[in-house]
């Protein structure tokens, strides 16, 4: 299978990768808002410690008559106070704080597979002097 794959065309790769990141944004867009609020600790200033995150579903009218509506959404985070003063960190930095910390784990993932083939290799070559 792998020699395969190996064979395709630039193209073809390129577009495989392109169709997997789609499949992955798509299935992981309904965990957004949750992973939003996963943010409010590091986004929101010491007294507005409470987070609440929106989402918005907007469908304008149909101003040409052909019957065709468009529809539009958003999501946003807010931290909240405890006297009900609201901050809105919106979505951006939230998405950029959720990135950044996922960049980090897959860093620290791929550091933690390099020591431990390097320390088994150092055994292998252990075990064959002796």
């Amino acid at each position: 299978m792998f020699d395969r794959l190996l064979d395709l065309d630039r193209d073809y790769a390129v577009g495989a990768v392109y169709g997997l990141v789609l499949v992955v944004v798509v299935a992981c867009t309904p965990l957004l808002p949750r992973a939003l609020a996963l943010t409010g600790p590091i986004l929101c200033p010491g007294d507005q410690q409470d987070t609440i995150v929106t989402t918005a579903l907007f469908e304008s009218d149909d101003p040409t008559g052909t019957g065709v509506r468009s529809t539009g959404g958003g999501v946003s985070l807010f931290c909240m106070g405890e006297r009900g003063e609201t901050t809105e960190a919106g979505l951006l930095r939230p998405v950029a704080v959720l990135l950044a910390g996922v960049v980090a784990l897959l860093l620290a993932l791929a550091a933690l597979w390099w020591g431990l083939r390097r320390a088994a290799r150092r055994i292998v070559d252990g075990f064959r002097q002796r």
